[in-house]
């Protein structure tokens, strides 16, 4: 719907948009020039005025003396014509003449003193008017700074309404974001949609891969893996931990089904065929499992360097190397490439599952029901993936009194419950039955396919599940 209630920053076009800082500088630009033209009008009429006044009464002036001098060269006229005969007409008019010099006289000077106080006013006049020419200079430079200032506020003026137009723009730009949130949120389901219905298709296909290659490697199942330990053997009654006696034992997991989990069945399979869990450890025991893994230190070490690891027998497994991370890495056989997992197989009591996320190549075995904090959503990492959970893919079939041995081995908590004594893996091997089921379990050599009909397969060159 449209909004009736007007944007504050915006311009409108139909109204002239109130008194602004332009028409304040063109009024008092306008009152300025109307006071000076008025007044340099006034002074002009004044002085014209004035200089007027002055040439008339320079010109009564001169009238005057002019008529002063005919009237002097008339009793002259008359004198000479009364000394011959006309005496008594010129002392008349000489005695009218005396009678009006004293009053043309006053006249004179007061003529005098006003052209004087008119030549006063047209110099004070004059004065004035320089003096109004330089403060109109003055102004008109004044008026040039305002001017000057003017075009600088209309610049910022019109930089300020543009970046107004521009935010509004943009206002308008995120309105529309705002307002079609129901429809991005909606894309974002459907694409999220559709990437996971692609991630399903490339587990499907990792699945069905891992499938081909256990099977053709180990048959059909079901498959077991042996494991072969050596560990101190607690004397309770004994605190002297170097006079504990070293044993070996053995303990072996049932895989799960190939058809629940076969990416993670098909990698521990491989793992071990390829003798990668040899000299391997237990490395931790927590209350609720026990974990097992190579060493992610020491990358330096050297192969077959002798380890500190108190009353080793003549058995030369008994003097391993530190087989390191790098050498599942290096075959590709370090992680699954997803978390497979299958709510037929949960992490019940005495499971296997694989720690990690991606899991691998740790793996440990459930002491407990751990089928909640180990199962989908127990465990959330980074990615906030709720519905991940570690792959359980086996169950301990065989060997529980060797593992309720190594339960009571001394752990240091402060460091993970690592162990205060090595728990060595000697040798790992996958067995399958017999062909008669009779006749027990066979191991399947290392290197070697449980069916010769073919070549071995070799392995390959790109990681497993890449």
């Amino acid at each position: 719907a449209t909004s009736n209630v007007s944007n504050p920053y915006h311009k409108s076009k139909s109204s002239s948009g109130g008194v602004g800082p332009k028409h304040i500088l063109l009024s008092l630009f306008a009152i300025t020039f109307l006071i000076l033209s008025g007044t340099t009008l006034y002074f002009r009429n004044i002085m014209k005025r004035t200089e007027l006044q002055l040439q008339d009464a320079k010109i009564f002036l001169a009238e005057q003396t002019r008529e002063d001098m005919q009237a002097q060269q008339r009793r002259k006229g008359e004198n000479y014509a009364g000394g011959r005969g006309g005496g008594h007409e010129q002392r008349r008019r000489q005695q009218a003449g005396n009678r009006s010099r004293p009053e043309d006289a006053k006249e004179k000077i007061k003529l005098e003193a006003e052209i004087k106080v008119l030549e006063d006013e047209v110099e004070g006049f004059q004065k004035s008017h320089q003096d109004l020419g330089v403060e109109i200079d003055k102004h008109l430079v004044t008026l040039d700074e305002l001017g000057g200032k003017k075009q600088d506020l209309l610049k910022k003026i019109d930089h300020t309404n543009n970046l107004l137009e521009n935010q509004v723009e943009e206002s308008s730009k995120y309105k529309a974001m705002v307002d079609g949130l129901d429809e991005v949120e909606e894309y974002m389901k459907t694409r999220e949609g559709a990437l996971w219905s692609r991630i399903d298709v490339l587990e499907g296909k990792i699945a069905r891969e891992s499938l081909r290659e256990a099977e053709e490697w180990f048959g059909p199942g079901p498959h077991r893996v042996v494991i072969e330990i050596e560990y101190p053997k607690v004397q309770l009654t004994n605190p002297d931990s170097s006079s504990w006696p070293r044993i070996t034992n053995k303990f072996a997991i049932e895989m799960a089904p190939l058809d629940l989990m076969p990416h993670t069945v098909n990698l521990f399979l491989q793992q071990v065929h390829h003798g990668l869990w040899d000299k391997c450890q237990v490395v931790s025991m927590a209350k609720h499992i026990f974990q097992l893994g190579p060493s992610y230190d020491d990358k330096d070490k050297p192969e077959g360097a002798e380890m500190d690891v108190p009353n080793l027998g003549d058995d030369p497994r008994d003097r391993p190397g530190d087989p390191h991370y790098d050498h599942f890495n290096a075959k590709g056989l370090d992680k699954i490439s997803y978390q497979e997992y299958s709510d037929q197989f949960p992490h019940d009591q005495w499971t296997v599952g694989l720690a990690g996320r991606p899991g691998g190549p740790d793996f440990y075995i459930n002491k407990l029901d751990n089928s909640l904090i180990h199962g989908p959503g127990g465990q959330t990492n980074r990615h906030d993936l709720h519905n991940e959970a570690d792959p359980c893919f086996g169950k301990i079939v065989e060997g529980l009194e060797t593992l309720k041995d190594l339960d009571t081995i001394p752990v240091n908590e402060e460091r993970g419950h690592a162990l205060m004594y090595p728990v060595m893996i000697l040798a790992a091997h996958v067995v399958v039955p017999q062909e008669n089921p009779a006749d027990g379990w066979r191991v399947i050599d290392r290197g070697m396919k449980l069916k010769q009909d073919d070549d071995i397969m070799p392995l390959p060159e790109v990681p497993h599940g890449v």
